[in-house]
């Protein structure tokens, strides 16, 4: 990645930034998509807890 950004004049600050960027975007998405999906089973469960109390595992 080093040698490309040299070639064609990215300093490698930008070309060591450039990657660090993209993973913690790529970090902050799938976390919010993790407590989404950990919300959304909570709620199932309370739903069927009152449905059928103490069958729910």
């Amino acid at each position: 990645m080093l040698a490309f950004a040299s070639m064609f004049g990215v300093g490698i600050d930008a070309a060591i930034a450039l990657p660090l960027i993209k993973r913690v975007r790529e970090t902050i998405f799938g976390c919010i998509a993790l407590v989404s999906w950990q919300i959304a089973k909570m709620t199932k469960r309370r739903r069927l807890r009152v449905v059928f109390p103490g069958k729910v595992r």
